[in-house]
């Protein structure tokens, strides 16, 4: 069973009806009308440009349809039989190779085509990545070079210096000196543990952050003579902090708000009772 898929196709000259271009395709017919957009090939490539220029297209012809499942060889042996059967007829023909994939692989330029390449290229400035007309060896070029490697190593080396002195030891006494004692206790490593200024540093420089965060209210001293100053008098008196005691005035208002309490909770009772009696 033949598909149309498979093929050997000639590229027609349309003003001679000649085939200037055989190859072969596995993908119909688009494969051909790639052909529009191939640089590889300069006598192809300078023949369709012709076309163009006159307004004309090349025609396609199909030379010999394959099966689908072909191997590579039998559609390289055919693609070269039908090359080298073109270039017998006297066909002019823009292929560069004998055809097939291994044709593709060994070309060669022939004599005439280096000593073409050579005459082009001779008494033109070669490429600028080429010998000493690299620009990267020229003496302003290597300065500047130069000069950005050393501003580069300047501010690696003020980098490693900023890095090293956040890593020298803290000064006893902060809040770093508290963060570093705790770290060491935790791996088991040696120290000498947090002393009493490390931790108040640590205790007031939290304290800090979280005013500065909002999330602490200051808190407010009750006045004398209230029952907060008589709770705060006594919660000190359980730490053993130094204090005046609580005077008259803060017991009286301490014993008066307990009263009230006492009321308070009474009357509760009793409304709870009153609200819960059957009618």
């Amino acid at each position: 069973m033949y598909v149309r898929n498979t093929f050997i196709y000639g590229l027609v000259d349309p003003r001679t009806k000649l085939v200037r271009y055989i190859g072969q395709t596995r993908a119909g017919i688009s494969r051909p009308m790639r052909h529009k957009y191939d640089k590889y090939n300069p006598y192809k490539r300078n023949w369709i440009r012709q076309l163009i220029t006159q307004n004309l297209d090349f025609e396609i012809a199909v030379l010999e349809y394959l099966r689908q499942d072909c191997s590579q060889d039998s559609l390289d042996s055919t693609e070269v039989w039908w090359i080298a059967y073109g270039r017998s007829c006297g066909w002019p023909l823009t292929n560069i190779c004998s055809g097939g994939w291994s044709g593709r692989k060994g070309q060669k330029h022939t004599p005439e085509s280096r000593q073409k390449m050579s005459d082009a290229l001779r008494g033109k400035p070669r490429p600028a990545v080429a010998g000493d007309n690299n620009v990267s060896k020229r003496p302003e070029v290597r300065q500047k070079i130069s000069e950005s490697h050393k501003s580069s190593t300047k501010v690696q080396v003020h980098l490693k210096e900023l890095h090293d002195a956040k890593r020298k030891e803290p000064v006893c006494g902060t809040q770093h000196g508290y963060a570093r004692a705790r770290k060491a206790a935790n791996k088991g490593e040696p120290n000498c543990g947090p002393c009493e200024a490390c931790m108040k540093a640590s205790a007031k420089d939290r304290y800090d952050n979280r005013r500065k965060n909002n999330k602490l209210t200051p808190r407010v001293l009750s006045e004398c003579g209230t029952a907060s100053a008589y709770r705060r008098a006594c919660k000190r008196a359980k730490r053993g902090v130094e204090h005046c005691g609580p005077c008259e005035a803060c017991v009286a208002a301490y014993r008066q708000a307990e009263r009230d309490r006492h009321e308070r909770r009474k009357n509760k009772f009793t409304l709870e009772e009153i609200a819960s009696s059957p009618a």
